[in-house]
């Protein structure tokens, strides 16, 4: 669910920030021209949030473990979602898009050290791929979107989406920390 709201997310940044570019010819409508200048920053602004998310994720965990600081950074996530739905203000909508950048560089981490916790060596590769259908699902949902609802509505559905992967998440922690306590009793 996270990887398909990310997906989605990706497919609609661009169209969403340059329906409230300043200097747009008319406000609510894509200005591409307008926005064309400063993409190329935004874009590498974006590609710093998620090498700090990187870094964050190797913080979060001297001070927690994967299980629960992955739920409050998917709860993040869908909060920083939020804000295209309710605003069409350039900064803040930026804003949003970078702490996502930055939500989605610590994902890969906590990702990476989840599957290798939890899924075992010799069948990874069988499971990734089996989930990968699923998400392929989620992504071409995630593209038609555009073509059917307005640009709030596609930020409801990937915020909904963070929020499945978060509920999901906040599971999978109390499974761990359960198991954790029988062992310790054990």
């Amino acid at each position: 669910s996270f990887e398909g709201a990310m997906y989605t997310f990706v497919i609609n940044w661009v169209p969403t920030l340059a329906r409230s570019v300043p200097g747009g010819k008319t406000p609510g409508v894509e200005d591409f021209g307008a926005f064309a200048p400063g993409q190329g920053w935004i874009f590498s602004a974006m590609m710093i949030c998620i090498s700090i998310g990187g870094e964050l994720f190797a913080g979060m965990l001297k001070v927690t473990s994967v299980e629960r600081g992955s739920v409050v950074l998917f709860y993040a996530a869908a909060l920083s979602m939020i804000v295209p739905i309710a605003s069409t203000g350039f900064y803040t909508v930026l804003f949003s898009f970078l702490l996502l950048e930055t939500c989605v560089g610590a994902f890969f981490g906590s990702m990476a050290t989840m599957r290798s916790r939890y899924l075992p060596d010799s069948l990874q590769t069988t499971i990734m791929n089996i989930f990968r259908v699923p998400l392929n699902v989620l992504v071409v949902t995630g593209t038609r979107l555009s073509d059917h609802l307005s640009h709030s509505a596609i930020f409801a559905v990937i915020t909904s989406w963070f929020f499945v992967a978060a509920c999901l998440q906040l599971w999978l922690m109390v499974v761990a920390e359960r198991k954790a306590q029988h062992k310790k009793k054990a």
